[in-house]
Formats: structure tokens, sequence, C-alpha cells
């Protein structure tokens, strides 16, 4: 899909639409688009590859920071940096929630 492609606002427009379902496939493709010869496709991926919250977002990001390109690498960066925070604030909630004493009984 990314490598026929060779107009640049199409490939970011294809991004975009895989960046807004969220899904383990969207995910995967992106990871091919990080691999595109073209930057401003590489940066745009990096940057919506940041908006999912997982540990395999992570570790697709990874070797985008060993790209050739500094703004490359310092969207990955960003982008992991992002997830990163996502997830101890997510962690933090459940603890939360873990350690909040709950009533034995409800009195209504």
């Amino acid at each position: 899909m990314f490598e026929n492609e060779t107009e640049t606002e199409v490939k970011i427009k294809l991004i975009e639409m895989l960046s807004a379902s969220k899904s383990k496939l969207s995910l995967q493709l992106l990871s091919i688009a990080l691999k595109n010869y073209d930057k401003d496709t590489r940066i745009k991926a990096a940057e919506s590859i940041g908006t999912f919250i997982s540990k395999d977002a992570i570790a697709i990001l990874n070797p985008a920071l060993n790209d050739y390109d500094e703004e490359v690498k310092l969207r990955a960066l960003d982008s992991i940096n992002k997830i990163k925070k996502e997830i101890e604030q997510h962690r933090e909630q459940k603890m939360k929630e873990l350690t909040q004493p709950k009533p034995v009984f409800r009195v209504e």
C-alpha cells in the first residue's frame, strides 16, 4: 500500500485513516509506513503510532530511533515518551482503584 504510492499527501491521509481505528492491524500497517523511503511519511507514522497506547507500539517505534533522519528520531522518541506516560497514568489509576476500600454492603 505505502510502497506503491508516490504522493506524500495520499500516504499521510492513509496514515490518518489507519490511526483513527486503533486496531492491531492498523498498528502493523503503520509500522510499514514507518519504514517508507519518504521522510514525511515516516514522521507522520511515528506521530500516529504515538496515539496507540500499548507496549506493541513502543516495540514498533524502537527501530525508528535509529533512522538516518533526526526529525524522524525525535518524533519516534516523543511518541515513545507519550505512550510510556499514558501507560503509567493508566497503571496509577488502576492502583488507586485497587487500594480504595469498597463497602461490603450498600445502604440505599
